[in-house]
């Protein structure tokens, strides 16, 4: 999931291939994403600091500038990024 703008916007999207600093991501409609967001990957319950180096119709290649697992950190500067988190798991 894309989430930007303190939690306010988020976006759904698949991860099709990441590694340790990059990732490609699928979205399921053409929308406008800003330059840097943050990336939730539910699956490996980490939380990702992007910044899109490409787009090309549906798919956004991003650097991953930094990574958090979301099950340990108790950052409060991240509070409703966890929020988000927890909402989807609760789910």
């Amino acid at each position: 999931m894309i989430v930007y703008a303190d939690g306010r916007h988020t976006i759904d999207c698949t991860i099709r291939d990441l590694s340790e600093d990059g990732a490609r991501l699928l979205l399921k409609s053409l929308q406008t994403i800003p330059a840097k967001f943050h990336l939730i990957n539910f699956r490996a319950h980490a939380l990702h600091e992007a910044e899109v180096v490409r787009m090309k119709g549906l798919e956004l290649g991003v650097r991953l500038l930094s990574t958090l697992d979301l099950r340990s950190s108790s950052d409060p500067g991240l509070a409703h990024l966890r929020r988000i988190y927890m909402a989807r798991l609760d789910a």
